[in-house]
């Protein structure tokens, strides 16, 4: 029912970049979200794991829960307005590099 709490499983660091995304993705949802906070960390594989014990909703990236989804342990509620699309890469020096660098 319209506002009923939702147990949110909230990363520790709202100022990090992905807290940051994070936000951005609420700021496009046309009502409140009515989330309660019940659990916080800063790493996504403990809130996924309380979110697999029925603890509260998590944004997570897609990498973190492929497994999950597939295996029936998770669901993506929300569709694609509480969704962002992302790409990270890794970028270099152009030039002379070690072993490591490649």
């Amino acid at each position: 029912p319209e506002g009923t709490r939702i147990p949110y499983l909230a990363y520790s660091w709202s100022d990090g970049y992905l807290g940051k995304l994070i936000s951005l993705i609420q700021s496009r949802w046309r009502r409140p979200l009515n989330l309660s906070i019940v659990y916080q960390s800063s790493l996504a594989e403990g809130l996924k794991q309380m979110a697999i014990a029925g603890q509260g909703v998590v944004w997570l990236p897609q990498i973190c829960v492929h497994k999950s989804i597939a295996q029936g342990e998770l669901i993506q509620i929300g569709g694609q307005q509480l969704s962002l699309e992302i790409e990270i890469r890794i970028f270099r020096r152009v030039g002379s590099r070690s072993r490591d660098g490649e």
